[in-house]
């Protein structure tokens, strides 16, 4: 049975690579777009956030967006972050769209990919979860990420053990400024950045950043509470439960 598994991989190739492969025509759509969205302005690409929204609204699929949508987060990320998504990575923000697990190594570019699939579902309104490991990286990456939901017109929170934060780049922090910081801003927190608002303002914006156990605690309470009123987490998206209002989640 192994020997002909190996044949069989020899000849179709693996699953892996099998739906790798799938992908390719994906890729190559998103690709088609680049050189008119290179073209527009920073207005235009702005303006595209609302474009999508009302097509949305009007009954097109969210998916069909997606080829128009992953090329306008690429151009952003290219005049805001100097960084443009490869083709792989590309791949990476189809499959996370999907809710399937990519696996990715260090330095391959988790955090530039999650900013795909994070802008394409945050467009629907409902809202959209990134979970990670710590405080620092979602922290971090608001900012270092935010710059790209910024210009597009996303709003991004983040929502700490103790306290709750909203990116803004014209908010200065009263604090003494260290006088070695990096080049890029990508390692170090640079709080200037990071707005203190409400726990129920963070739960509102339409990109949210917390650590896994910080999402778990209302996540119970909005399933055993009776009043509203006591809701952090999706008290803007009324609905009983089952139906289909939660936000979208991705891990990191």
């Amino acid at each position: 049975m192994n020997l002909l598994k190996k044949i069989f991989a020899l000849i179709f190739g693996t699953k892996q690579q099998r739906d790798m492969k799938k992908l390719i025509p994906l890729v190559k759509q998103i690709n088609d777009f680049e050189p008119a969205v290179s073209a527009m302005n920073n207005d235009e690409l702005h303006a595209k956030t609302q474009e999508f929204r009302e097509r949305l609204g009007n009954g097109e699929d969210i998916d069909s967006l997606m080829p128009e949508a992953f090329a306008v987060v690429r151009e952003v990320s290219k005049r805001t972050l100097k960084m443009r998504h490869f083709d792989v990575q590309m791949m990476g923000g189809i499959v996370l769209h999907r809710g399937i697990i990519a696996e990715m190594k260090t330095g391959e570019g988790k955090t530039l990919v999650a900013t795909l699939p994070m802008y394409l579902n945050a467009v629907s309104g409902k809202g959209c979860h990134l979970v990670t490991v710590n405080d620092y990286l979602a922290k971090r990456d608001a900012i270092w990420m935010g710059q790209v939901y910024y210009l597009l017109g996303i709003s991004v929170a983040i929502i700490a053990h103790d306290s709750a934060y909203a990116y803004d780049p014209h908010f200065k922090a009263e604090k003494e400024v260290d006088e070695i910081r990096d080049a890029e801003g990508s390692f170090r927190i640079e709080e200037d950045y990071l707005r203190p608002i409400s726990r129920k303002e963070a739960y509102a914006a339409d990109i949210e950043k917390n650590r896994d156990d910080i999402f778990a605690h209302p996540f119970y309470r909005r399933e055993f509470v009776r009043d509203a009123g006591y809701l952090d987490m999706s008290y803007r998206r009324p609905g009983k439960r089952g139906e289909d209002d939660a936000p979208q989640g991705i891990s990191e």
